[in-house]
């Protein structure tokens, strides 16, 4: 009997060593696992791996991943209570310090977050994520400059993260400094790290400061690397309309209709160039386009009052000019190209009313003063008509002269 016992106890403690000796190889299977299944979005079956690893060993790494499943379910709170277990164990690993930076960013805790991430970067200076959580951290105190040279290293690391682009350009916005914008994209595309947003952004930036020859070179450069991209053509037909090149702008922005046929901008912009070129019936109809599109499209619904009353449809253009003016009341121009039409369809009463409100919006508007006093002849008030001429004179409106020869020698 004594010796049955014996053979057990020598048994179990054969079985006790095995386990020991076994503990770390099943708990690390376990942890490669849940590893596994964390990568493909399984964070269900993760986390039943990684806690069985972690009732074997708490091994820093299984505290980290078990915090990082925690933190990919929305529960960053708690995944910073695993990401301080992992640190306690071992400070020494950039991890930890890296996902409890991105759990708090997820908090908008933006301070701890930069802490939590300078001390990741510290540790390992190659991590593009936390370069790039940074800066959103950054941005999140409006420190955008800083947050710009983040997102900067971040995509020169990993020229695949989209975020970064986007997120530099937001900050770059944030800003409102097209230099520094120009400066920002231009390290990008230096270090060989840019993608066709960076030339697309640079390109934009610099038409925006009327470098037409710099912007059409980067929006070249973005089409050809890609070539479905709306705005970037739109862009490009811009510059080169600023350096007169208007065939080859037609061509960009054509192409960018041809991708989107709702693009108000490139609508507006083609009808401008066939408004220039008389060719109104064009134009009227891509006016007409972006305004039902967009009806509160100001200048689009401005030109085409423009366009209505250059081929002779002066009810139609009276019609523009009075949505024009609705959407934007102050504007004086709008007033007077409206009694401009009102005044040829012989309607002197409304036109004197507009150009009355344009003199009002602005008092040195001589064409408006000279434009009243024609009006105000044919409703036979030649002495106030007279008053009108001269003013026009004094403001240097030319044409003004000659009328008053003729028509107010007294008030020469």
């Amino acid at each position: 009997m004594k010796k049955s016992f014996l053979y057990i106890g020598v048994a179990l403690l054969v079985l006790l060593v095995a386990f020991f000796i076994a503990k770390p190889r099943v708990a690390e299977n376990a942890y490669q696992k849940a590893k596994v299944f964390a990568d493909s979005a399984n964070y269900e079956t993760a986390m039943s791996k990684v806690d069985f690893a972690l009732m074997l060993s708490t091994k820093p790494e299984y505290l980290d991943l078990k915090g990082f499943i925690l933190q990919n379910t929305g529960v960053d709170s708690t995944a910073i209570t695993y990401f301080d277990k992992a640190i306690a164990l071992d400070s020494t690993v950039a991890n930890p310090f890296l996902h409890k930076g991105i759990s708090q960013k997820n908090m908008e805790q933006w301070e701890p977050a930069i802490l939590s991430l300078d001390k990741a970067i510290s540790l390992n200076d190659s991590l593009a994520k936390a370069y790039y959580t940074r800066g959103v951290a950054k941005a999140g105190l409006l420190k955008f400059d800083e947050a710009i040279e983040d997102y900067v290293k971040s995509a020169q690391l990993d020229g695949t993260n989209k975020d970064a682009f986007y997120k530099m350009g937001a900050s770059v916005e944030a800003l409102n400094d097209f230099n520094k914008a120009i400066s920002a994209y231009s390290k990008l595309i230096e270090s060989g790290a840019a993608n066709a947003d960076a030339f697309k952004k640079r390109g934009i930036f610099r038409v925006k400061l009327k470098d037409f020859k710099g912007g059409e070179a980067d929006l070249a450069k973005a089409t050809e690397m890609k070539s479905n991209d709306v705005e970037a053509w739109y862009y490009l037909g811009l510059a080169q309309i600023n350096s007169q090149k208007v065939p080859d702008a037609l061509k960009a922005l054509n192409r960018a209709l041809a991708l989107d046929g709702k693009y108000t901008p490139a609508l507006y912009t083609r009808g401008m160039i066939a408004l220039q070129r008389g060719e109104f019936k064009n134009s009227i109809a891509d006016l007409t386009k972006a305004t039902t599109l967009k009806p509160d499209y100001t200048k689009a619904v401005l030109s085409l009052g423009t366009a209505k009353a250059l081929s002779k449809d002066y009810k139609g253009s009276i019609a523009a000019f009075t949505k024009g003016i609705a959407l934007d009341p102050t504007n004086a121009d709008a007033y007077f190209n409206r009694g401009i039409s009102y005044g040829i369809l012989n309607q002197h009463r409304a036109a004197i009313a507009d150009y009355n409100q344009a003199i009002k919006l602005n008092t040195k508007y001589a064409e408006a003063f000279y434009n009243r006093a024609v009006s105000k002849f044919n409703l036979k008030e030649e002495n106030s008509g007279c008053d009108d001429f001269k003013k026009a004179l004094e403001l240097g409106y030319e044409p003004a002269r000659n009328m008053i020869r003729i028509y107010c020698p007294e008030k020469k």
